[in-house]
């Protein structure tokens, strides 16, 4: 029998919130609330649950993963991470998505009554994932535990910390939150399950975007550095591969012609392959996609928008 999460219920949680899924008394020496359970299942990066009612990690990497949330109670997911949400796949497992995607420089005060919002409405349980599952979920999964489940701010800074978050903007605001009212809960809207740009102009201005830092992960190697351990090279490029995708779904786009959208698919293909490559740590491969997919956009540039 599915239980409703409504407000109510989620305070009535307030004499047991802080102790996590452990039971390990939030007093203890490292001052976080028993760093959540982190049990085997499901085997996901940086996986802890909260409470009954919220998870965090990194966010599901294929069906395998989804099921795996499936089996472990989920019914919800809410993504604060930029890329498209797996809906179709999420969905053949029981599971419904919410879609609020956060920067690493801070949560909106929009963004966080959303975040409460979809918490508080999810019926069952709900796992709140970014990409890695280090900053913007657990920022998202604190704010929410302090919302709806009574655990103090101290105690929500600190268990972000041991989430192994590293950014001043989502510890600052995170410290700052304070619970949305019930007016500002009510202005909230239906809640996506994925945002996706709209129209055209929309789509290329992030698509620009991507490819600056597609061109940044480049400079790196196309490897992790320690002084930007929010950028993961696969994954930039993979967004700018979505991007290119959602494209061609826009009605102003497919208004083009079977031209244009012969080489905007071009682009998400060498856009594919260059993932593949930097996920292999094939440099070499890498560079050669680089230079198809920067040919590839140059001639849809030159003859579209140029």
């Amino acid at each position: 029998m599915t239980t409703h999460w409504s407000a109510a219920c989620c305070l009535a949680l307030l004499g047991t919130a802080a102790l996590g899924c452990s039971g390990t008394d939030a007093g203890s020496d490292a001052g976080v609330s028993a760093n959540a359970s982190t049990a085997a299942e499901p085997r996901i990066e940086a996986y802890r649950r909260w409470s009954d009612h919220i998870g965090q990690g990194g966010g599901p990497k294929g069906a395998e993963d989804l099921e795996a949330l499936a089996r472990a109670g989920y019914k919800h997911v809410l993504s604060v991470d930029g890329a498209m949400p797996d809906i179709e796949s999420a969905e053949r497992y029981g599971l419904s998505y919410i879609h609020v995607p956060i920067g690493y420089d801070g949560v909106t005060r929009d963004e966080a009554v959303a975040i409460v919002k979809a918490v508080q409405g999810a019926e069952g349980p709900i796992y709140v994932h970014c990409h890695h599952g280090l900053h913007r979920g657990p920022a998202a999964a604190a704010m929410a535990r302090i919302a709806l489940e009574g655990v103090d701010t101290q105690t929500a800074v600190k268990d972000l910390e041991a989430s192994g978050c590293k950014y001043e903007g989502l510890f600052r605001d995170v410290n700052a939150f304070v619970p949305p009212t019930a007016d500002e809960l009510a202005r909230v809207g239906d809640l996506p399950e994925a945002v996706v740009p709209s129209g055209m102009r929309d789509s290329m201005t992030h698509i620009d975007d991507r490819w600056d830092s597609v061109q940044f992960v480049k400079k790196l190697g196309y490897k992790p550095n320690p002084d930007h351990p929010d950028i993961d090279p696969a994954h930039e490029v993979g967004m700018l591969e979505n991007l290119l995708r959602n494209l061609a779904d826009q009605a102003d786009a497919k208004a083009l012609g079977p031209e244009f959208l012969a080489m905007t698919e071009a682009s998400r293909a060498a856009a594919e392959r260059l993932e593949q490559d930097v996920r292999a740590g094939d440099p070499v491969a890498a560079e050669a996609s680089f230079k198809a997919l920067k040919d590839s956009c140059s001639k849809c540039h030159k003859k579209y928008r140029d």
